[in-house]
């Protein structure tokens, strides 16, 4: 349940930030989204600690308290008033013109856009693989939890430079061109952690998050917004967040499986099979 809403959200509060952005609010995406990776790796490094004295109840704790700050944060929004008249494209938006609801229609309308979630779904099976077994990989290393905290916490402060860099980047390279590259260095993240013999190279892997994670939310954001019809980029947005939480699901019913039977280096070489193909 926490997992879901974690998701459900998302897609909904990236589209405030492109609606705000229409009315002349002027938002920077990339930056606001890396200081949420900033608030996930202090809360990592905090967690890490606290496994170990309270056990994995704290989890739960923590989810809810973070949830009561978003709701309180949400509910002082307030949209700009003084908006310059609606354009065409805002008008057919408001009267649900040209919207293509049904997901047949969608995908017959976005055939590309649809293969990029399809791919990237198998990206995050990879990607998940690696997160959620984190502790699985790096124990036979020399590591523990608190060392397992401090690279999600090294990993999520990297992502802000790129994040709060996309702008920037962005006008130097297409979106699409970024997004192969972020594919990449997935594999190359989990290709490192499968050849990884000490924890100094586990944490390298872990620092490739600042050209894959770190790349791929914030242009697949852009993506959506670039190639769809108002009516259509919030649905876009929310089948981005669909691939994550799809590979997420998946990565959790295989990887650990495969991790039970047959043990660590496995599973990252499937993980990495897998990520080749996304």
């Amino acid at each position: 349940m926490l997992y879901m809403l974690q998701m459900v959200y998302q897609p909904l509060i990236q589209a405030i930030n492109f609606e705000y952005n229409s009315m002349g609010d002027k938002i920077n995406f990339g930056l606001a989204r890396g200081l949420g990776s900033c608030g996930f790796a202090a809360t990592s490094a905090l967690i890490g600690k606290l496994l170990k004295s309270y056990g994995v109840s704290v989890l739960q704790i923590v989810n809810v308290l973070a949830f009561l700050v978003g709701i309180l944060m949400l509910s002082v929004f307030t949209a700009p008033k003084n908006v310059q008249g609606n354009s065409e494209a805002e008008k057919q938006e408001q009267n649900g013109e040209g919207a293509h609801n049904s997901f047949i229609e969608f995908i017959k309308c976005y055939p590309m856009f649809m293969l990029f979630v399809f791919g990237a779904t198998f990206l995050f099976f990879e990607h998940n693989a690696l997160n959620d077994y984190l502790i699985q990989i790096i124990t036979p290393l020399g590591g523990d939890e608190t060392v397992m905290g401090n690279m999600v916490m090294v990993a999520a402060f990297l992502e802000l430079p790129a994040m709060a860099g996309f702008a920037s980047l962005s006008k130097r390279f297409t979106t699409e061109k970024i997004l192969v590259f972020s594919a990449i260095m997935f594999t190359v993240k989990t290709i490192i952690m499968f050849f990884a013999g000490n924890i100094v190279m586990a944490y390298v892997s872990q620092a490739c998050q600042i050209f894959a994670y770190a790349l791929f939310i914030p242009a697949g954001a852009y993506l959506a917004q670039k190639v769809m019809i108002p009516s259509d980029k919030t649905k876009g947005q929310a089948y981005i967040n669909c691939c994550i939480t799809l590979g997420g699901v998946f990565s959790a019913l295989v990887c650990g499986r495969v991790l039970d039977l047959f043990g660590v280096h496995t599973m990252l070489y499937l993980a990495t099979a897998v990520g080749v193909v996304g």
